[in-house]
């Protein structure tokens, strides 16, 4: 498949190596004269910016978690003034979301990213790519349609639309390219049923959120006559564009001129070499908005560095199948039991409630069991199902994904879900 950037993508280590120590030594900079935040933190850790003098300086910095973002929102994290932000995208997860900012260079710098990654992944002008992810739940839709549009792919936004209504579109409008989460590439599938497969014109799925494992590539492949890639990306930092595959599916390149990675130990944070896995540790190295330095996002993954047969010579990680918390992660969002916990108890103080994930690995749906007395389920059915709509509502306003409600009896939460039940 054609590279889109070669001269960038297919770079020798020593000169992608200088690329990133020299935007390093940038961005520390820019963060440590423009951010309070990491300015009073290197000062703590005894750091200047310039001692930072080789890439192996980068482990002296301190850890930046998302405790820190929540800290010192909205804009206390902000290089630029407020005036030069033109876009403002939440980033939702733990403790609720955080504010990322971007500036003019930011967004063609993050287009870019997106294009290489739907290139790598064998997109170009001649396609039409079918976006179904939800354009008001993070930036991964919009992201994707800027990237497909700088490779001349015509495009077709159509999120929030039933499995069956979007394979009518795919159908009418004969789109190529699948841009969905895991379990919205299966639904889709499923809604194909029995149709002629001259009337599919489908050849790549692009999945985006959610996590995902060569499992469940097949498992997509053989519902839709696609070539299923994985990408991965942060919603504080860019999604998609920070890592995807290419033809060779033997792990995600990252884009290394604009993010720097690291492993981890989860518990000591200690730095590991390529091939341990570890926690995995993200340095923005072009963003003037809102730099961010060895952010820990929380993922488990291994690097390899050694070269792809397709030419690239980014750093490869593994697919994310874990993370060092309890997060959920449902519909491309992520969300934790503790912002489960403060929007149910908004509205029920103090009720008990277990959270379970449904429908096997790609179909993920979130079904929240809330415990009632069995006097008060006993009750009028109206006002049990007002309740439940109720409840289903503030966790999608609050917390941008959708989960099924079960009103039970406290003794019974505990206990796993039975189909129909």
């Amino acid at each position: 498949m054609p590279i889109l950037d070669p001269k960038t993508e297919t770079a020798s280590r020593v000169v992608l190596r200088q690329v990133q120590l020299e935007r390093l030594q940038a961005t520390v900079n820019r963060a440590y004269r423009h951010v309070t935040y990491y300015r009073e933190t290197f000062d703590r850790a005894g750091i200047l910016p310039e001692n930072i003098r080789s890439l192996d300086d980068l482990a002296r910095l301190p850890i930046t978690t998302r405790d820190d973002l929540l800290a010192h929102q909205p804009y206390a994290l902000f290089a630029v003034p407020l005036s030069d932000v033109l876009r403002l995208h939440p980033a939702a997860g733990a403790g609720g979301p955080v504010v990322v900012g971007y500036t003019q260079n930011d967004i063609a710098t993050w287009t870019r990213m997106a294009a290489r990654s739907l290139a790598s992944a064998g997109v170009t002008r001649e396609d039409v790519l079918q976006i179904t992810l939800d354009y008001s739940h993070g930036s991964a839709a919009i992201g994707t349609q800027s990237g497909a549009e700088i490779l001349g792919a015509s495009v077709i936004p159509c999120s929030g639309l039933s499995p069956e209504r979007q394979a009518e579109v795919m159908r009418h409008y004969r789109a190529t390219v699948l841009a969905a989460t895991p379990s919205q590439a299966l639904r889709l599938g499923s809604a194909l049923g029995d149709l002629d497969p001259a009337s599919i014109t489908l050849r790549i799925a692009f999945i985006v959120g959610e996590v995902w494992s060569d499992a469940l590539r097949e498992e997509i492949e053989s519902v839709l006559p696609v070539e299923a890639f994985g990408s991965y990306g942060l919603s504080e930092m860019a999604v998609p564009g920070l890592a995807t595959e290419c033809e060779c599916h033997c792990g995600l390149h990252v884009s290394e001129d604009n993010a720097l990675a690291e492993v981890v130990d989860p518990e000591t944070r200690a730095l590991l070499p390529n091939g341990k896995a570890g926690e995995l540790v993200l340095t923005t190295l072009t963003r003037e908005a809102v730099p961010m330095i060895r952010y820990a996002t929380g993922d488990l993954t291994v690097l390899d560095d050694a070269v792809c047969a397709c030419g690239r010579t980014y750093v490869r990680m593994s697919p994310t199948h874990e993370r060092t918390d309890d997060m959920v992660v449902v519909g491309g969002g992520r969300v934790s039991p503790k912002q489960i916990e403060t929007v149910l108890h908004g509205i029920l103080p103090d009720a008990p409630f277990r959270i379970h994930t449904t429908g096997g690995e790609g179909l993920e749906n979130l079904e929240i069991r809330v415990g009632m007395s069995p006097e008060w389920l006993d009750g009028e059915m109206r006002r049990v199902q007002e309740l439940r709509d109720r409840i289903e509502t503030a966790i999608h306003e609050h917390l941008g994904v959708s989960a099924e409600i079960r009103l039970v009896e406290t003794s019974r939460i505990d206990r796993p879900p039975r189909g129909g039940e």
